[in-house]
């Protein structure tokens, strides 16, 4: 019998905002998102192949869902965090 075909589910990264946060998402060369998400406000981007990176202006102010798990806030702090999402699921911080 044959195997069956691998379902591959998209790599989604969604940011809800509690607060005014500034967002800026880059996806390769390509700049995806850049502005203050308000507090309610969310968006969601996919990673596909790619890996996403993230600046969040007030990290305390928002919640992320990574490939549909809660990541809780990205930083501890209130400041500026810098994070990328990986479609394998990995995440880290990086520099400017």
């Amino acid at each position: 019998k044959p195997a069956a075909p691998e379902v591959v589910k998209d790599k989604n990264l969604t940011i809800t905002a509690d607060g005014d946060c500034w967002v800026h998402i880059r996806r390769g060369g390509e700049t995806l998102l850049s502005r203050t998400l308000r507090a309610g406000e969310s968006v969601t981007h996919s990673a596909a192949d790619v890996r996403l990176y993230v600046t969040y202006g007030r990290s305390g102010s928002v919640r992320v869902r990574w490939n549909g798990e809660d990541m809780g806030r990205p930083g501890q702090n209130r400041g500026v965090e810098r994070v990328y999402y990986d479609p394998d699921g990995t995440t880290g911080g990086f520099a400017k």
